[in-house]
């Protein structure tokens, strides 16, 4: 789900919490990739993707075919957990 604070004096900030529960690659790539884009349109997005299950290994670097975009997002300011 997402929803909208105000900061003080600011504009609203956009909070979204993204699931990943299956180890498909091909759908977790689509999933960053959605989390790259609404990072696009909304810089101060704050993102937590929550991984269990058969997600779990896209937090794996050994397993995960997409560490890589991982890392990145993480400096980015996305959470995984």
């Amino acid at each position: 789900g997402a929803s909208a604070d105000k900061p003080s004096g600011g504009k609203p900030v956009l909070k979204a919490v993204i699931h990943v529960n299956f180890a498909d690659a091909e759908r977790q790539k689509a999933g960053l990739k959605n989390v790259t884009n609404i990072l696009k349109e909304e810089k101060d997005t704050e993102i937590v993707v929550v991984c269990h299950g058969g997600g779990i290994g896209l937090l794996v670097k050994d397993q995960s075919e997409h560490a890589d975009e991982v890392a990145r997002l993480i400096k980015e300011g996305v959470r995984f957990a």
